[in-house]
């Protein structure tokens, strides 16, 4: 039994290298670290078994666990080399001649607060406690819009909302300062982009969500809503290379994913690095295992599915709690 449970999980495992793009091997490896630990045993468990049974002179079982335990570790560092490759990478110097020096400029609060959150006080009481200068949220839904924003507009009066084919598809951008917004038509899906300009500084906000794999049909989706997002990133780069850029949102993409590697690699092209997959702790304050969300109904199983990517190399950035939420929330500080 315990033999054919270890090839099983071969055959799994053979699975998802192979079929990399699928929706099952997408879902599998969102999950990568609980992967690892799991790997991690079975191959020194099919070792133990190895040395056992060759100790016994069983040469057939002797063969096959030590195929299974030399299997297991050829996956193990496989699955261990993008993972401490992706949370260990420097995060490459600006070009100076192209970005200005914004240090000590200003705030943000980045969150998705889930849509069916009703913690408004909670919600108001965060944003407080950090009173940062740009407030960014996603799955702002129809009852956030009517108890938050006539409060948030009192202390941030410039604004911009997105709203898609359902209220908590939609997302806001507050901010103390004045705002121009940057339109960018994306069937089926859009975003919002601004421009913060203060003191004859500015910065660009784009604030993104895509669409949640929960099946292949959004999986397909999302996928189309990266590609997407590339192309516009890298035209507007073109058009404005000197431009300031924070990219933020719920992408529902894992580091691990198949599909995060190209996004990667375009997004790195425009200056844009991956703040979030960092663990100095001057740029990021986080664990060894930086989860932004857990599932509602297994909040053991979490993933890393929000990120902030930036052409500013200066920026400190924090995890935070959000109250009633599934994702936690990030503050940042240029």
């Amino acid at each position: 039994m315990l033999l054919l449970l270890s090839l099983f999980g071969i055959v799994l495992q053979s699975y998802i290298y192979l079929f990399r793009e699928s929706y099952i091997s997408e879902l599998l490896i969102s999950f990568l670290p609980y992967a690892i630990g799991i790997n991690f045993l079975l191959s020194f468990f099919a070792l133990y078994k190895s040395i056992s049974n060759f100790l016994k002179k069983k040469i057939f079982l002797t063969v096959v666990w030590c195929m299974t335990s030399i299997i297991s570790f050829w996956f193990l560092i496989s699955y261990l080399y993008p993972y401490i490759h992706t949370y260990t990478n420097i995060i490459p110097s600006n070009n100076q001649e192209q970005t200005l020096t914004l240090s000590g400029w200003l705030s943000f609060l980045y969150a998705n607060i889930y849509h069916k959150n009703k913690d408004f006080a909670g919600l108001l009481s965060t944003i407080q406690d950090h009173n940062p200068d740009i407030i960014l949220l996603v799955e702002y839904a129809k009852i956030h819009d009517e108890y938050l924003s006539p409060l948030l507009k009192q202390k941030y009066p410039y604004v911009s909302r997105y709203v898609g084919g359902k209220w908590y598809d939609g997302d806001v951008i507050y901010s103390r300062y004045p705002l121009k917004k940057i339109k960018h038509e994306v069937y089926p899906w859009s975003f919002s982009h601004v421009s913060i300009e203060y003191n004859n500084k500015n910065i660009d906000f784009a604030l993104i969500h895509t669409s949640a794999p929960v099946s292949e049909h959004f999986f397909t989706m999302r996928n189309e809503q990266l590609a997407n997002l590339s192309d516009l990133m890298s035209k507007y780069h073109f058009e404005n290379p000197t431009k300031n850029m924070i990219l933020v949102g719920d992408f529902n993409l894992s580091p691990w994913s198949y599909y995060y590697t190209s996004f990667d690699i375009t997004m790195r092209s425009l200056w844009l690095s991956n703040i979030t997959t960092h663990l100095s702790t001057t740029h990021y304050d986080t664990t060894y295992f930086p989860y932004t969300r857990c599932h509602e109904q297994a909040p053991y199983l979490c993933s890393h599915i929000d990120h902030i990517r930036s052409n500013e190399s200066n920026i400190s950035l924090e995890k935070i709690t959000i109250p009633w939420s599934d994702h936690d929330g990030f503050v940042g500080k240029i």
